[in-house]
């Protein structure tokens, strides 16, 4: 019987202090977070964003904090604003400021936003729909040699796809475009660049 309570009291006292634990660290991001610290808004905006057993999922809340490193250039916050947008969670329904998020975040070389990108030129949802410029994006995502061979293989087949449709010529001005934002990518700064692609 000692030895039960003595079980349950360690568990009792890891899930106590586990909770305390997360709980500093929210209280942490939040301070930072309205301190203007751009990471942490990011952080704070996911958290929201995804929901947790401490941090209910709130994407009004998931939003406004996205927007604020989103306004900072936060290519992450970008991508993930863009998606509230194309989705209307949280904000109104907006394929036209989606596109403008997730434009700027794959300007900046951000993999799951450059593949994202694509497809909205490939729907033409919130962009005129554009072949070149979603295989152009497409591309540009697949050159990325931190992708996961399962997110590859969806992102080159939708490559394949695009370039079945495409005639000689399209093809090769997408290509030339690819290529150029490669050649202007080099005389920027350095941008961060996912291992984390979501392809659903």
């Amino acid at each position: 019987m000692k030895k039960k309570l003595f079980i349950f009291l360690i568990i009792f006292i890891f899930y106590f202090l586990g909770n305390q634990f997360v709980l500093a660290a929210e209280k942490s991001i939040i301070k930072r977070a309205n301190n203007g610290d751009v990471e942490a808004q990011y952080e704070l905006g996911i958290m929201y964003f995804t929901g947790s057993e401490k941090t209910p999922q709130n994407y009004v809340k998931a939003a406004e904090w996205l927007q604020k490193a989103a306004d900072r250039d936060h290519a992450y916050a970008q991508f993930y604003l863009g998606i509230l947008y194309n989705r209307g969670d949280g904000l109104p329904k907006n394929f036209f400021k989606a596109a403008e998020w997730i434009g700027k975040a794959s300007e900046s070389g951000l993999v799951e936003a450059q593949y994202s990108l694509g497809l909205l030129y490939r729907d033409g949802q919130g962009v005129p729909q554009d072949n070149v410029n979603a295989y152009k994006w497409v591309n540009l995502a697949l050159t990325s040699d931190k992708l996961r061979e399962e997110h590859r293989s969806v992102i080159l087949k939708t490559r394949n796809e695009l370039e079945a449709i495409l005639g000689q010529k399209e093809l090769t001005e997408a290509q030339e475009m690819s290529t150029i934002w490669w050649e202007n990518k080099k005389n920027r700064p350095a941008d961060s660049e996912s291992t984390n692609v979501s392809v659903d």
